[in-house]
């Protein structure tokens, strides 16, 4: 997992083509008013806007995905987003499946919480089991993001 700001998103350059153009992207993209439409990524893989409103952790589900690194940074708002890696994931709901692309599992309560708001991006690899939706505060609020889905 990568956690950190745009600021120093050039760190990460060079670690997988397909990454640094997600990066690149959602660089410039937060710079224009939030877009929810889908893109299609230089190097293979896609982007997209999504909006939502913010959830107690109890009502969440973690997941984990095996063909793509998910890249998410937000436009407006925030979000905490739930991290653990998958090996050691006490509350398997769902093993790994092709159809859907993820493991889905409980958020367990030992799952580290990472606020997630503009400014900020992370970078789930197939080892991090993620729960993203989970309310910042004690009030539901709504997030706008972008995901990249960037192929393994």
């Amino acid at each position: 997992m990568i956690f950190d700001t745009f600021d120093h998103y050039t760190v990460y350059l060079g670690l997988n083509p397909a990454l640094d153009a997600a990066l690149q992207t959602l660089a410039q993209q937060l710079q224009q008013p939030f877009d929810p439409e889908t893109e299609q990524l230089a190097g293979g893989g896609w982007f997209f806007g999504t909006q939502y409103g913010t959830r107690a952790r109890t009502e969440l589900k973690a997941e984990a995905h095996q063909k793509y690194i998910d890249v998410m940074a937000a436009a407006d708002g925030e979000e905490t987003i739930y991290w653990k890696p998958v090996s050691e994931l006490q509350t398997v709901f769902a093993p790994y499946d092709p159809e859907i692309e993820a493991l889905l599992a409980g958020v367990d309560s030992d799952a580290i919480p990472l606020r997630l708001h503009p400014g900020r991006f992370v970078v789930f690899f197939p080892e991090d089991a993620h729960a993203p939706g989970g309310m910042s505060g004690t009030q539901s609020s709504t997030i706008k993001k972008y995901i990249a889905k960037v192929p393994i």
